[in-house]
């Protein structure tokens, strides 16, 4: 008896859950590992050797910046 996909009447383990794009802060691609992406900030570095090594300068810039802005959003809304 084959299924639909005709794969025969094999079910798929079941699957690890993962989080959609919304709730998942920081992804990246595999088996490539070229990119890494915030979904928060909107930011995409194609550095991710650079940044494995240690090269965190500009994701750290832009979480600095983002929180920043923050703050001073916050401080707006108290005044």
């Amino acid at each position: 008896m084959q299924n639909s996909l005709g794969r025969g009447s094999r079910t798929r383990p079941p699957q690890p859950a993962s989080p959609d794009k919304a709730t998942a802060a920081i992804r990246y691609t595999l088996p490539q590992c070229r990119k890494l992406v915030d979904h928060r900030l909107n930011l995409t570095l194609y550095r991710m050797p650079k940044i494995m090594q240690g090269d965190l300068g500009e994701l750290i810039d832009t979480l600095t910046r983002e929180d920043q802005t923050d703050q001073l959003a916050g401080l707006a809304e108290t005044h």
